[in-house]
């Protein structure tokens, strides 16, 4: 399966939506399913950096969500929107536990996906956290 790095973005913030709505819920969430049903592929077959990403992610979820919640301001994380959760987990995660990649395009991706997905008065809460996680 080839993907765009952008689409493989898009769909790690999906699989981190489900992670976050069946949290909410109270609902088991299984990594490997959720993976194989958003690529819909199997495990096996989905992008060796979408898999990486989404089990490093999981595996730090919550040092990842510490390191979010101290640097908002005015905003408990868990009353964030579970796609601009999702957004801001993909993003640290990769940063810092996958490939190194520059604050600025880790910054970029992550702002074009809030653009698409979230409130646009909630864009630059994305920025601004990233910006300071990065």
């Amino acid at each position: 399966m080839v993907l765009t790095r952008n689409k493989e973005h898009e769909k790690l913030m999906i699989v981190l939506y489900q992670y976050f709505f069946c949290r909410e819920y109270k609902f088991d969430f299984n990594p490997v399913n959720s993976l194989e049903n958003t690529y819909k592929t199997s495990y096996e077959e989905i992008p060796l950096f979408s898999r990486e990403v989404a089990v490093k992610a999981l595996l730090h979820i919550d040092e990842i969500v510490d390191l979010i919640s101290k640097n908002l301001i005015d905003w408990k994380f868990d009353r964030l929107n579970n796609v601009l959760k999702a957004i801001l987990v993909v993003a640290i995660a990769e940063s810092q536990y996958g490939e190194t990649v520059e604050k600025a395009i880790t910054i970029d991706i992550a702002m074009n996906l809030a653009k698409r997905y979230i409130e646009r008065d909630r864009c630059p809460l994305v920025n601004a956290v990233l910006d300071k996680v990065l």
